[in-house]
């Protein structure tokens, strides 16, 4: 019997017990914190869903659409961006309407059945009612289809830009799509919308880009 006891005495004093007993308490330890802890790794890897956003290189909303692209100059389309959004969105629709006119609400602009891959339009975009992918224009308030730029008869105008994601497309005829029909089309089909708006005034005392 004393014999076992010195052995046992022999064995808690070598340099392998003591390394032994404090690497185990290390991993006892970290067990039980982790059970109650979500670790900066895993937090970080959620990935942050982004809003969708129209917007526009050529100007921020909210400020002055460059000359460029009004009546007052070439009257070419600017470029617009937008981010994909989540959900089955099968096309885009694009109407840009002047709300400040005086005879109401002026529509400048509308597209529709822009495929789901796109992300955005080019600038200079054509007047055609049909195009590649299935693409359509609508009749605007000036009776032409494709874009017309701002071109106030007086005063400071705003000009909205509005997308919408749809979950569907329309077959409805190009020469009788206005933003009326189109409006009442959408209904009930669309999943998320943005808006981007640009200000005007001929002769500006505003400063043009």
């Amino acid at each position: 019997m004393n014999a076992n006891i010195t052995n046992r005495k022999r064995l808690t004093s070598t340099p392998l017990f003591f390394w032994l007993f404090t690497h185990f308490a290390v991993i006892l330890t970290s067990c039980t914190h982790s059970q109650n802890k979500i670790s900066a790794t895993e937090v970080d890897s959620t990935p942050e869903l982004k809003a969708f956003s129209l917007t526009s290189p050529t100007f921020i909303t909210g400020n002055a659409i460059p000359r460029l692209y009004t009546c007052d100059s070439s009257n070419i389309s600017p470029e617009l961006r937008w981010n994909k959004p989540p959900g089955n969105v099968k096309s885009y629709a694009l109407i840009m309407d002047d709300p400040d006119a005086p005879m109401g609400v002026w529509v400048h602009w509308i597209v529709f059945n822009i495929p789901y891959k796109y992300t955005g339009i080019t600038p200079q975009f054509p007047t055609d009612s049909v195009l590649k992918d299935g693409i359509r224009q609508g009749i605007t308030s000036f009776g032409l289809f494709g874009y017309k730029g701002p071109c106030p008869p007086d005063g400071l105008h705003h000009y909205h830009f509005k997308l919408f994601a749809l979950d569907t497309t329309f077959a409805t005829p190009c020469a009788t799509t206005g933003e009326k029909k189109l409006t009442a089309l959408m209904k009930g089909h669309i999943i998320v919308e943005s808006e981007l708006i640009g200000i005007y005034q001929r002769k500006a005392t505003l400063k043009q880009e």
